[in-house]
């Protein structure tokens, strides 16, 4: 990993392209307290991205508000139990006030009462409901769908010579979607879509170095990482990801305008929140002290986009480098075994640090590998070993235990909304704490229905 400021006079053909689309807009680079200019994409067009920025007006449009669909967004919601933060702070601004899915919001009020209270002939239902409402959003869904759709319609439009399609990913798909790509059924365009990633992030490496992140005495951070620091967030992350950030959507807490704390609040949600602001401490003070930054520093896209849009120009640096770092190591192939033996990796521990590949010998030359003896590790999920992901999660499930505590003492463990209902009412075993747990819910979402429908819908951290 690089750890010195980039030589600035010879610079590489990612470096022309950013140099020749500032100089259109008249940047001096060789300002050193510049403003940073407005995000316009200069890395790349991703044409995956600009079909994804439309799917949530259609989505809007479509599903949630089509008169044709009545039933259908109130059963989506019934069934994945709510909209997930994001989309909940987004749908709130748009749909405050609507009286087409405040009708919704109450029709899946209805039915969500008499699913659970037809138990325990509704089990396998219930038992779907509450399993999945953690990970599972009807927009997500739905912006997921047209991701993949937008995707597999990119690699058929791809030019058969291979040096035109490598131009083609080179410049009209951002980071992101490379790497989702190589889950693409075909060899060769999980190899080339590797090899223009790599490229892509040496030549990052090359404009902006890295830290180490082993705490050692940090390089100078170059100073046209914070004057290029837009153009950079183009490079790495999805539209939807920077469409958050950018907006302001990826916030310090959970209030929204548009929603009341006194009606929306969450105790779970509190507690998330809560760990997320104590690892936020954490890392500016790490990055201050210069301590070991592997252990706090993020390498999930929302995490990273936050520090990235944060005040702190060194957070910001701290958090491409371990970005960066992490993509790096999962970006890389490898020969593989004849026959193919089984992989005994051992898993990790909270904090989930990757671990170290072997390189595998072979006495063959290069020329007489076959493509097929090629076997390319598949990226692990962004938000693997994420230490704001876990801090979050370790705080949520002691949020959960102490809530399901309080419930089997017969006290009220507060209010909740709807996805961490569904997570105290797996861990309570006691059918009397379940029922007035429901009961509480029931309540809950029919006060909210008529005043707030996505709050009531809708989970906060």
């Amino acid at each position: 990993m690089s750890t010195t400021q980039p030589h600035a006079s010879s610079p590489s053909p990612l470096t022309s392209r950013l140099l020749l689309a500032s100089e259109k807009d008249g940047a001096q680079h060789t300002a050193k307290h510049r403003e940073p200019r407005t995000l316009t994409p200069y890395f790349c067009a991703c044409q995956v991205c600009a079909d994804v920025s439309v799917a949530h007006s259609k989505y809007v449009s479509t599903r949630l508000l089509a008169k044709t669909r009545s039933d259908s967004a109130s059963e989506a919601l019934v069934d994945t139990l709510g909209f997930c933060r994001d989309h909940t702070a987004t749908l709130s601004a748009q749909l405050a006030g609507n009286s087409i899915f405040r009708t919704r919001a109450k029709t899946a009020v209805d039915w969500f009462e008499e699913i659970f209270s037809a138990m325990p002939q509704t089990t396998d239902k219930v038992r779907a409901m509450v399993f999945g409402a953690r990970h599972r959003c009807p927009a997500c869904s739905y912006r997921n769908q047209r991701d993949g759709h937008a995707l597999a319609r990119f690699f058929r439009a791809l030019p058969k010579c291979r040096k035109e399609s490598d131009q083609v990913m080179s410049t009209q798909l951002c980071l992101q979607h490379l790497r989702d790509s190589l889950a693409s059924p075909t060899v060769e365009s999980v190899a080339q879509a590797l090899r223009i990633a790599r490229s892509r992030i040496r030549s990052l490496d090359e404009r902006y170095g890295g830290w180490s992140l082993s705490g050692q005495q940090l390089a100078p951070i170059p100073d046209l990482f914070y004057l290029e620091r837009p153009t950079l967030f183009e490079a790495l992350f999805r539209f939807d990801v920077r469409e958050r950030s950018i907006s302001d959507q990826v916030r310090l807490d959970y209030q929204c305008s548009v929603l009341s704390m006194a009606n929306t609040g969450c105790v779970i949600c509190d507690a998330v929140v809560s760990a997320r602001t104590s690892w936020r401490e954490r890392f500016a003070r790490a990055v201050a002290q210069q301590q070991p930054l592997w252990l706090v520093s993020p390498t999930c896209e929302i995490h990273v986009a936050e520090a990235l849009m944060s005040p702190s120009e060194a957070c910001q640096y701290a958090a491409w480098s371990s970005y960066k770092t992490f993509l790096t190591k999962n970006l890389k192939q490898r020969l593989r075994k004849s026959p193919l033996a089984a992989r005994h990796l051992r898993r990790s521990a909270s904090w989930n640090i990757p671990p170290i590949n072997e390189d595998i010998t072979d006495d063959r030359t290069p020329a007489s590998i076959e493509v097929e003896d090629i076997e390319f590790d598949v990226p692990p999920a962004l938000n693997a070993g994420c230490p704001a992901c876990d801090a979050e999660a370790i705080a949520q499930m002691k949020a959960l235990l102490k809530a399901s505590h309080r419930l089997h003492q017969k006290i009220s463990p507060g209010t909740v909304c709807l996805k961490h209902f569904a997570e105290i009412f797996i861990l309570e075993p006691d059918h009397v704490s379940r029922n007035a747990l429901l009961m509480s819910q029931v309540s809950r979402l029919r006060r909210l229905a008529d005043s707030d429908p996505v709050g009531a819908f809708g989970t906060f951290s």
